[in-house]
């Protein structure tokens, strides 16, 4: 993970958050070919160890269809990427994507009694 983050930051952009197994960054990993091939060889996390898009999942959390995805993802390089994020904190974060709802990610949650 380590070396993830300081190959974003050596590209001059910003990781704004991580976990054992995230990253939440502003860099688009398809246009920096010597990250992909180190941390996304498959092109799409699905080989153990490589990272995994949540846009993708995203888009079709929120009904987007396959063939809507497939042109979105080349319409954008080939890796779709969220257009703005908003942190209100550790593990609460909402990440937005043009023509999508909002999604809302809260891990962990401690009410006050």
């Amino acid at each position: 993970m380590w070396s993830l983050i300081d190959g974003i930051e050596s590209k001059s952009k910003q990781v704004f958050g991580c976990d054992t197994d995230s990253v939440i960054t502003d860099a688009k990993l398809n246009d920096y070919p010597d990250l992909m091939n180190e941390f996304m060889w498959d092109g799409c996390g699905d080989a153990l160890g490589s990272l995994k898009n949540k846009a993708n999942d995203h888009l079709k959390d929120c009904g987007w269809a396959k063939d809507d995805i497939k042109r979105l993802r080349e319409e954008e390089g080939g890796m779709l990427h969220f257009d703005a994020l908003i942190l209100g904190g550790c593990k609460f974060h909402c990440l937005q994507k043009k023509g999508c709802e909002d999604i809302a990610k809260l891990k962990t949650f401690s009410p006050v009694a």
